[in-house]
């Protein structure tokens, strides 16, 4: 990913019917405190969607793009969080990083809890997944990027309300939990449903 001076307003670097569920269920949702591991254009587009009075928490570990994203920041409400990897090089299936690679990362994200809404982006996924649980609001709704991979879906199963959105060709890749929200009333689920194919049926068997 490179952020351009000429074109800051860039949509985040996910797919365009991705970047549409996540706004609609951040503009319904109204989340007052929110939580994205892993930050990049999705901090500068979605915290414009929050309450004026909202607080956006992005957590990065990578340095470099850390201080690029934070020159391109012009919300007094996002606070960008670098937390460096406890451990380098990572592990973990896909190479994505464990608990133990990430732990003061992932951790790091428990001091403004709790969280109305997350959105896990980053590393260790499948781990801040399962830390994300406890740190998320009854009513909260958390969203996973890049959902189509197995050695997440173990992490997804405590979630007493989830969907998937996925799509072949990788068009619309996300997962959407919660513990009691009604999703309905944060996003036309039907409208979504019908615009992903039978990889959707396959997944959601796998899963519920």
């Amino acid at each position: 990913m490179v952020l351009d001076n000429a074109d800051i307003n860039i949509k985040p670097y996910m797919r365009p019917l991705e970047a549409e569920i996540i706004a609609s269920i951040i503009q319904n949702l109204k989340p007052m405190k929110v939580l994205e591991w892993g930050s990049g254009y999705s901090t500068l587009y979605f915290s414009k969607l929050i309450p004026e009075d909202a607080i956006w928490i992005s957590i990065e570990h990578n340095v470099d793009w850390a201080n690029k994203v934070e020159s391109f920041i012009n919300n007094q409400q996002v606070k960008l969080i670098c937390v460096k990897p406890n451990k380098i090089p990572w592990g973990g299936p896909g190479r994505d990083g464990t608990y133990q690679d990430f732990k003061d990362y992932i951790d790091a994200g428990r001091k403004f809890a709790p969280y109305d809404f997350i959105l896990v982006d980053g590393r260790a996924r499948a781990d801040c997944l399962t830390f994300a649980y406890d740190i998320l609001n009854e009513k909260g709704v958390i969203v996973l990027h890049d959902a189509q991979r197995d050695y997440y879906h173990n992490s997804l199963k405590k979630y007493e309300k989830q969907m998937f959105f996925l799509k072949k060709k990788n068009m619309c890749k996300l997962w959407i939990g919660s513990k009691s929200a009604n999703f309905v009333e944060l996003f036309d689920t039907e409208k979504y449903r019908n615009a992903c194919d039978g990889f959707f049926k396959k997944m959601a068997s796998r899963i519920f």
